[in-house]
């Protein structure tokens, strides 16, 4: 689930946060839960789509966030860590204020080499326009000393400091001065969505990846794991439409998530189990997916005798 609360992106501002720090949080929100949780954050993984060269930058940047609040890791597989994005739970109610990160923008090079001070402004700007979006009014507007007052406070900086990070935006947003205001428009290259990879699939290629990893079941094809995953999305669904008697479809979609990983997680370790210590086979495909609908199945019958209030 690729969203960010509004609100942490101020946070985001108050923790002195690194570019790396950024891109590797930017990272850890495309693969995160409904809670905000993120399953199996393995090094290599984070290595290859935040653009860090060493294993132990990656630690270290862990390590970082956490010491600035923005998340939580626990180790509970020795190849990875479970990490919570702590203020960004969307498993409840009906939250509008947040901002998709499922934008090129943040994978774009020429983001990747802002100062850190220009990334959190592009990620502000996104949702203010955003924001304006929604209300049909496609451009922000700021009167300029107020903007500058804005930033130079946010980020600790000059006034010439933000003019230099607005030169670096205009690669992505349409910036005006009209008067005494600036106009400001998200351009395509800012707002545009990450290609036909939806949210949903994408954390269901982070969950299976992490289930077979944790099994050491490594040799699938790219193939295999799409196969996989497009089962889970479908089981996942299933959960939700098990269920009627939930009074807030967000808290729902949730839990039907939750329960859906789990039943994938046991499928995955009865499969390997299968194997009988035969160390360099790998379980098939084909009966992975038997097993997940084994699995799904039951845990469905479970799913509908379940009290809603108690069904987390």
């Amino acid at each position: 689930m690729q969203k960010i609360r509004n609100e942490l992106i101020q946070k985001m501002f108050a923790a002195d946060l690194t570019g790396k720090e950024i891109d590797v949080f930017l990272y850890l929100l495309s693969i995160q839960d409904q809670y905000g949780e993120v399953t199996g954050a393995y090094y290599q993984d984070i290595q290859d789509n935040a653009g860090i060269k060493s294993r132990q930058t990656v630690y270290t940047t862990l390590k970082n966030l956490e010491n600035k609040e923005l998340i939580k890791k626990s180790k509970n597989h020795y190849t990875d860590f479970d990490i919570v994005i702590l203020h960004n739970d969307f498993s409840y109610g009906n939250p509008i204020n947040y901002t998709s990160t499922n934008k090129t923008m943040f994978y774009d090079p020429d983001f990747r080499k802002m100062k850190p001070g220009a990334k959190l402004m592009a990620l502000d700007l996104l949702q203010l326009t955003g924001k304006q979006e929604d209300n049909n009014h496609p451009t922000y507007k700021k009167e300029i000393n107020a903007f500058w007052k804005k930033y130079k406070e946010l980020l600790q900086i000059t006034k010439h400091t933000v003019q230099l990070y607005m030169t670096q935006l205009r690669k992505f947003f349409n910036v005006q001065i009209k008067g005494h205001t600036y106009y400001i428009k998200a351009l395509n290259r800012a707002k545009s969505n990450i290609g036909l990879i939806t949210e949903n699939y994408r954390l269901a290629e982070h969950t299976v990846k992490t289930l077979l990893r944790r099994q050491n079941i490594r040799k699938y094809e790219n193939q295999d794991i799409k196969d996989i995953a497009n089962v889970l999305i479908s089981y996942s669904k299933k959960f939700t439409k098990a269920r009627t008697d939930e009074q807030d479809p967000v808290r729902q979609k949730a839990v039907s998530e939750h329960r859906a990983m789990n039943a994938m997680g046991r499928a995955v370790q009865k499969a390997k189990q299968h194997l009988q210590g035969r160390i360099n086979d790998i379980p098939k495909p084909n009966f992975i997916h038997k097993l997940l609908k084994q699995e799904f199945e039951e845990e469905i019958k479970i799913f509908r005798q379940t009290p809603a209030n108690a069904s987390g």
